[in-house]
């Protein structure tokens, strides 16, 4: 950490203090299952993850208080025999809390869906802070394939993963509330397709690539802190 001034000293220091202070968990994770022929795909987050049996586990970290975490997950779920409520899996959350009292917790929460006839889901519709979540970490996605695409010379096959992603923003941003926000990622992507040729891909666009995806990624969770500090000052 670098200081400007002696007197910038005690503010930072206090910030760093009470960081420390809001510490209420560490070793968190999070971990899906999947019950009978429901296979887990993965999580789209870029958190650390590790098989376990039947699912995945993602590893979180420490946790500050009021702190919020999303953890997108994907799961293949075959066509159910009936409609109405049904279990599709479990998820699991570990973590050790720190206060008086050192403990490690578990609680298990089952994967509950509702099967409906067509017609009813269409009239539901999406719920779109969800698929909103899900094309940004889907464009974050395709942001590292098309660099390793193009660090092994598949520049048309690069191209045409940055293309996809930037065209599932814009088709999200219409109608969005966060539509600048998802048209912004879609033209940073955009941004890109230059670089990604014969020619011109080297070591700096290679850096370029991942500088602008880890900076996506920063950006994503300095919004949902903003959001969770909108959260706490209504009454």
């Amino acid at each position: 950490m670098r200081i400007a001034c002696p007197d910038d000293a005690p503010g930072i220091f206090a910030k760093e203090f009470e960081d420390l202070v809001s510490l209420v968990a560490q070793n968190v994770s999070v971990e899906v299952r999947g019950s009978e022929h429901v296979q887990v795909l993965g999580v789209l987050n870029e958190f650390p993850c590790v098989q376990v049996d039947g699912g995945v586990q993602a590893q979180l970290g420490d946790a500050y208080g009021g702190e919020t975490r999303r953890v997108v997950f994907a799961l293949h779920v075959p066509s159910l025999p009936t409609l109405g409520p049904a279990t599709i899996g479990e998820v699991v959350l570990r973590y050790v809390s720190i206060g008086e009292q050192i403990e490690q917790h578990e609680t298990r929460i089952p994967l509950n869906v509702n099967l409906v006839s067509s017609d009813e889901a269409a009239a539901a519709g999406l719920d779109t802070e969800v698929s909103e979540e899900v094309v940004i970490l889907r464009s974050a996605k395709a942001q590292r394939d098309a660099r390793g695409r193009a660090q092994l010379g598949d520049y048309e096959g690069a191209k045409s993963v940055l293309r996809t992603a930037a065209a599932e923003l814009r088709s999200h941003a219409v109608g969005s509330a966060n539509a600048d926000e998802l048209r912004r990622l879609a033209a940073d992507i955009e941004e890109d397709l230059p670089f990604l040729e014969e020619g011109a891909f080297d070591a700096s666009s290679s850096k370029r690539l991942h500088y602008k995806q880890m900076t996506s990624s920063q950006r994503r969770l300095q919004r949902q802190r903003d959001e969770d500090e909108r959260g706490k000052e209504q009454p």
